[in-house]
């Protein structure tokens, strides 16, 4: 049997209609005639961060719904936020990442709450300042993550206050 999550589907229908997913998809003379370089210009690594980004990003997307569990590691039993994240990395990309949000903290580049694309881990401090949340930025000051045990993997607003104020930094994984 096949689980739909509709949820998802709904928000992948309106990235996609607001333009955050589909840049790629456009020929290089659409691309040219919105005064963008065409793919033949384009830097190959950054290419390739576009499209390790989507993939994350509407990866991610398919898990919305699923429970929370402190330690879960499976879209099955649940998942807690880095087991959440290790998941999609390794299912989207097949990147590896390590089992803790701190450790997540240490990899890949550091980016500026401005600069952050899809597909891009964010973190988040505990009152005592330790990395202590972790989820992925899906784009329009959005991202997906496990929150907490009683709930399920859900879509937040980077600029709720709760998450601002404890907003540490982002990190972009490339392999």
């Amino acid at each position: 049997m096949i689980k739909i999550n509709i949820k998802a589907i709904i928000l992948i229908a309106g990235l996609l209609l607001s333009g955050v997913v589909c840049a790629d998809v456009l020929s290089d003379e659409q691309q040219q005639a919105q005064g963008e370089p065409s793919s033949q210009n384009k830097p190959e690594e950054a290419s390739s961060v576009l499209a390790l980004s989507k993939h994350i990003m509407l990866n991610a997307l398919t898990y919305v719904g699923v429970q929370y569990k402190w330690g879960g590691e499976s879209a099955i039993t649940g998942f807690d936020c880095s087991g959440f994240v290790r998941a999609v990395f390794l299912k989207a990309v097949g990147i590896t990442l390590p089992r803790t949000a701190m450790e997540m903290s240490r990899i890949g580049t550091p980016v500026q709450l401005d600069d952050l694309l899809p597909g891009d881990l964010v973190f988040f401090k505990n009152a005592r300042g330790n990395f202590a949340h972790v989820g992925i930025y899906i784009g329009m000051d959005r991202f997906v993550h496990a929150p907490q045990t009683g709930s399920s993997i859900q879509i937040e607003n980077l600029d709720n206050k709760n998450y601002l104020k404890r907003f540490t930094g982002g990190r972009r994984v490339s392999n």
